[in-house]
């Protein structure tokens, strides 16, 4: 098989029209070592349920850090991510390669369809949900590495398989695949070219859709139809979506896991997360008031967007109501018109701010700071791995007496697009003995919070276990074996 190297696909891209950000310098100074301790002391076998095994791949955990007052640190999850993420490549060649083996497992466990149509499998990326200014994602190219593994698979079953962009269908106007065919994207456009026929089955040019790659794809994609889709006839990459791109559920989920834990199991790690669901502008209006006149810092945070979009914070307990809601307003006019969402984020999730450490080091660039950590968690073969991939910092200095915005989001994108500086420059290497010291984080709290990290999603992957249908992940079957995703 002829292959290509990872950064002679980088290098090359600025001819295709779109040049890419390469990640080598953040993935050479991970150290490996460090790597293998984590992995050693922190994974864990996947949960029973075959379901689970075939249907999860990747989930990077972004973790908030604060200090008690001894100055320790301590963690809670922001959010958790899924396999449209950016930065895979930010990890070592190894546990990329891992994850890649798991995407070339899919051909073999496709539903089989009852048209005796080639399989289909849409990969969408973000970059083109704003059509009047569409960002170049620098990071398409670990699409292409997952196009590829899945390619892969369809090889060792020894079929050929048909790698087709989504711009290539556009032009043609019309199409029918005769051999299995993964079609590459963008999430908007992917999503408005997506139907779904009165049997819950997608379909793309008619042609039904065997499978999708991406949580927040995903989760678009039922909130466009209504829950209406048929899961039986939907291979999803991951199948814990609904956790991957709805923070209220995430959230869900760490309090759930925690409350089963035996005391005093992760010490560093926050017990629980305050939050509320408004699922109207009127509830979400109400809510924030509440919320900010109880003298509680609040924030807002939209379902299935990306790079800290419609997020809002307010911190101001004497903030005038009009500018509240005016605030608010905007955030959901934002996402309605910047994601084509019905509705705008709804539901969105209310939750206290959390005054986040900044990075303390005098003698460094990114120096006063705010920072968050990302670990993630992936499948190699049957077991949870952790990998301690990036602090992501901040674009701008923290100053409690003038905070704005972008002292708040701790987006690489973001930063770079503040900033027109590469994202690269807001990224430390976290397995990394300097970064943990400039972090103020010692290898022993980092172990800690890799094994809180695997266990918190063996905990969701454990909702897809039949028995624990209907789940918080909102999975049900109805009769004639039929499955539902229901947006709480």
């Amino acid at each position: 098989m002829v292959s290509i190297a990872l950064e002679t696909l980088v290098a090359a891209s600025s001819m295709f029209g779109e040049a890419q950000e390469s990640r080598a310098a953040v993935r050479e100074r991970q150290d490996h070592s460090l790597v293998d301790r984590m992995g050693s002391h922190a994974s864990s076998f996947m949960p029973s349920a075959a379901l689970a095994r075939r249907h999860f791949f990747v989930a990077p955990l972004d973790i908030l850090v604060h200090r008690d007052s001894w100055g320790r640190p301590r963690f809670q999850v922001a959010e958790l991510n899924g396999t449209g993420i950016g930065g895979l490549t930010n990890m070592t060649e190894p546990a990329v390669a891992s994850v890649l083996d798991a995407f070339s497992e899919i051909p073999d466990v496709l539903p089989v369809s009852d048209e005796g149509s080639p399989p289909l499998i849409v990969i969408a990326s973000s970059g083109r949900e704003n059509r009047e200014a569409p960002r170049v994602n620098r990071l398409f190219y670990e699409k292409i590495l997952y196009a590829d593994a899945i390619a892969r698979g369809f090889a060792c079953l020894g079929e050929r398989c048909d790698l087709l962009s989504w711009d290539q269908l556009a032009r043609m106007g019309t199409w029918q695949p005769t051999r299995p065919t993964v079609v590459l994207g963008h999430l908007r456009e992917l999503a408005e070219a997506i139907t779904c026929d009165a049997q819950g089955r997608l379909r793309l040019f008619g042609s039904p859709v065997s499978a999708t790659v991406n949580d927040r794809f995903c989760m678009n994609l039922v909130k466009r139809f209504d829950s209406q889709i048929d899961l039986d006839r939907w291979f999803t990459a991951n199948r814990c979506f609904v956790a991957g791109a709805d923070k209220a559920t995430a959230y869900d989920f760490f309090n759930r896991y925690n409350a089963t834990r035996a005391p005093g199991a992760f010490p560093l790690v926050d017990h629980a997360i305050p939050f509320a669901r408004a699922h109207s502008r009127v509830e979400l209006i109400e809510t924030v008031l509440a919320w900010v006149r109880a003298g509680r810092r609040t924030v807002i945070k939209p379902m299935a967007t990306g790079l800290g979009h419609g997020i809002e914070f307010f911190l101001d307990a004497d903030e005038p109501t009009a500018a509240i809601v005016s605030r608010i307003d905007r955030s959901i006019a934002f996402i309605q018109e910047h994601y084509d969402y019905q509705g705008g984020g709804l539901p969105y999730t209310v939750c206290e701010y959390l005054d986040s450490a900044v990075i303390d080091d005098p003698m460094h660039d990114l120096f006063g700071h705010k920072f968050e950590l990302r670990v993630v968690v992936y499948r190699d073969g049957d077991r949870l791995r952790p990998f301690p991939s990036i602090a992501k910092v901040s674009a701008s200095r923290f100053d409690a007496a003038a905070i704005d915005r972008g002292m708040l989001i701790n987006n690489v994108t973001a930063s770079s697009s503040v900033t027109s500086r590469p994202g690269r420059e807001y990224v430390l290497p976290l397995s990394n003995e300097k970064t943990l010291a400039t972090l103020g984080i010692e290898e022993s709290e980092l172990t800690d919070l890799c094994r809180f990290c695997t266990g918190y999603v063996a905990s969701v992957l454990e909702a897809l276990e039949p028995a624990s249908v209907p789940a918080p992940l909102g999975l049900r079957s109805t009769a004639g074996n039929r499955s539902l995703v229901q947006v709480a």
